[in-house]
C-alpha cells in the first residue's frame, strides 16, 4: 500500500502485516555519506570550541558530570569522526551536552539546513503506550495506532535513548519533548535506534486491532532549507490550523488544549465553583500586562461568593520572565483564595519549566497551593537564565545556564515538583476530551 504526495514529499513505502519481516531489503537501505577530511578538521575545532564555552560561561558545568568523564567523552567523539556521518555527529554532540543535566543547556540551529528531517506523525507518549494522535491526511490510516518498536527496537528501549540524548535534570524534563525526536529518523539512526536516516520502521497496532509494520518517509524541507514540521507541535495532537487528522475528534478542544484564546485566558467553572486561569508563558503580550490579566480576574473571582476555588494552569508553560512574579504573587497570595488549603490549586506538567517552576515554588510555599497532574520538568531549585553562544563553523548555537536559582531550602534537590493529586494524562484521555486534572479536582471529598 504506497502513498505519495509531492507538496509534502510524504511517502508510506510499505505497510508489511505480518510483524517480525523486514518491509524494506537490507540493500535497498541509503546511508548519509561520511565527514570530509575538510569537515572532520572543521568539527574538531567546534568541539575545542564547545569545551571552552562550557567551562568558561555555564554557571557551574560540572554538577551533573565530572569534568573527567565529559572531556572523556569529548575526546572520544572527536577520535570518531573520522566514522561518522551528520547525523551522527549531531545525535552524539546531542548527547554530550545532555550530560550537563540542566534545561537550559543544549543544542538548536542557527543555520536551518541542519534540522532533522520529520514523518508526518504526531506522537503522544502516555502511561498506556505510546499512539499516533495525529497524522498528515494522507498517513491517516496510522492515527491512533499504538507504536510497538521503532526500527526493530522496543518502543520503550527508544524513548529510554531518546532521554539520555535530552537535556534536562529529571526523567520528567527529558521526557518533555520526545515528539519531535521521535519523528527524526536521521536523529534515531544518529543515536542507533534505526536502521536508515531517511524514514521510520515502525511496529504498529492500527486502532482496529490489527498488527501493522510501515516504514514512512520524511516531509522534506522548506525554500530556506530548514525541515517541515506539519503538524508536530508542542502541546498535544495536531498543531492549529496544519490540517492534520487528529484522534481526537472533537469539535472544540478541552480548555487546556485551546490555542486560539491567546497565551492567557480564563474561564468559569460552575461545576467546580472555581474559576480557571491558563497561564501559557510568564510574559506580558503586546496588548495586556500579566499581572493585569491576573489581577483583573482574581478581583473579580474573588468579590463572587459562589466562587470558591482558583484553579492555575501551567501545563503549557515553558516558562518567561522571573521579574514579573513577585507582583503576581501579591495578587494570588493576598486573595481568599490563598487564605487556606483547598482555595488554590494548580496544575502541572513535564511542560511546567524555567519561570514556570519557579512560580510553582512561590504558590506552593506562599499560597497553600494543592498541586494537580503530573511531575513538573524542572527542579525546583535549577540552572536557568539560559543564554546561547554560537560555534564558528557549523550554524549550532549552544544554549548554557549562567544562574543558580534557588527559592526554596539549599537542601531541596527533588527532581521535580511532583503532584499531590496525581493526574496522568492517558491515551484514553487524551482521545476522548477527557481534562484528568480538573477530573481529579472533581473527585475531590470536599468535606476535608
Amino acid at each position: 500500500m504506497i502513498f505519495s504526495d509531492l507538496r509534502t514529499r510524504l511517502l508510506l513505502v510499505g505497510v508489511v502485516v505480518a510483524l517480525g519481516r523486514s518491509p524494506l531489503p537490507a540493500q535497498s537501505i541509503r546511508l548519509p555519506a561520511r565527514l570530509s577530511i575538510k569537515e572532520v578538521t572543521r568539527w574538531r575545532q567546534d568541539l575545542a570550541a564547545l569545551d571552552t564555552i562550557v567551562s568558561r560561561y555555564h554557571r557551574e558545568p560540572w554538577h551533573a558530570v565530572s569534568t573527567k568523564e565529559f572531556h572523556a567523552r569529548l575526546d572520544k567523539l572527536s577520535g570518531e569522526l573520522p566514522e561518522l556521518a551528520l547525523p551522527q555527529v549531531l545525535a552524539r554532540l546531542a548527547l554530550l551536552v545532555a550530560t550537563i543535566g540542566d534545561g537550559h543547556t543544549g543544542l538548536s540551529f542557527t543555520d536551518p539546513r541542519l534540522e532533522m528531517e520529520s514523518v508526518p506523525l504526531r506522537f503522544g507518549v502516555h502511561p498506556d503506550g505510546v499512539f499516533i494522535q495525529a497524522a498528515a491526511p494522507q498517513a491517516q490510516r496510522l492515527v491512533r495506532a499504538e507504536v510497538r518498536s521503532v526500527g526493530g527496537h522496543p518502543v520503550a528501549d527508544v524513548l529510554d535513548a531518546i532521554r539520555t540524548a535530552s537535556s534536562g535534570a529529571s526523567q520528567s524534563a527529558r521526557g518533555a519533548f520526545l515528539q519531535f525526536k521521535l519523528a527524526r529518523p536521521a536523529f534515531l539512526w544518529g543515536i542507533g535506534m534505526a536502521r536508515r536516516a531517511d524514514s521510520l520502521e515502525l511496529a504498529l497496532r492500527l486502532d482496529n486491532g490489527v498488527d501493522t509494520m510501515v516504514v514512512i518517509g520524511t516531509m522534506g524541507r522548506r525554500p530556506d532549507g530548514g525541515a517541515v514540521t506539519g503538524g508536530i507541535g508542542y502541546t498535544p495532537g495536531a498543531s492549529e490550523g496544519s490540517g492534520w487528522i487528529d484522534a481526537q475528534p472533537l469539535r472544540e478542544k478541552p480548555l487546556w488544549l485551546r490555542t486560539t484564546d491567546g497565551p492567557f485566558w480564563s474561564a468559569n467553572l460552575p461545576d467546580l465553583a472555581a474559576v480557571y486561569l491558563g497561564l501559557r508563558q510568564i510574559g506580558d503580550t503586546k496588548t495586556e500586562r500579566l499581572e493585569a490579566f491576573v489581577r483583573r480576574i482574581v478581583s473579580a473571582a474573588a468579590a463572587q461568593p459562589a466562587v470558591e476555588r482558583l484553579v492555575i494552569d501551567l501545563r503549557l508553560n515553558g516558562g518567561g520572565d522571573n521579574t514579573l512574579l513577585p507582583p503576581l504573587m501579591r495578587v494570588i497570595a493576598g486573595s481568599r483564595f490563598a487564605a487556606a488549603r483547598g482555595g488554590l490549586y494548580v496544575l502541572t506538567s513535564s511542560l511546567t519549566q524555567s519561570a514556570a517552576q519557579n512560580f510553582v515554588n512561590l504558590l506552593e510555599r506562599y499560597g497553600n497551593a494543592i498541586i494537580v497532574g503530573d511531575p513538573t520538568g524542572e527542579r525546583p531549585n535549577h540552572y536557568g537564565e539560559g543564554v546561547r553562544f554560537g560555534l564558528p563553523h557549523h550554524g549550532v548555537s549552544l544554549g548554557l545556564s549562567t544562574q543558580w536559582w534557588q527559592d526554596l531550602d539549599p537542601r531541596d534537590e527533588r527532581d521535580a515538583t511532583d503532584p499531590e493529586v496525581a493526574a496522568p494524562l492517558l491515551y484514553s484521555d487524551y482521545r476522548s476530551g477527557r481534562d484528568p486534572a480538573l477530573a481529579a479536582i472533581r473527585a475531590r471529598d470536599w468535606s476535608v
